[in-house]
């Protein structure tokens, strides 16, 4: 019994951590992207279409 409870308890810390990574990521991401694409906007069209 004890160590189902802690094997659970694991788990769910793990899906939690993965969660906030994911949601960091998910906000670190965006903002990459739309530096990216601020980035190409002020290059010139050649550079940006390659």
């Amino acid at each position: 019994m004890e160590v189902e409870v802690v094997e659970d308890r694991f788990q769910y810390l793990l899906q939690t951590m993965f969660r906030n990574i994911k949601q960091e990521l998910g906000i670190r991401v965006s903002e990459v992207e739309f530096f990216m694409k601020f980035l190409f906007a002020l290059l010139p069209t050649e550079m940006g279409m390659e």
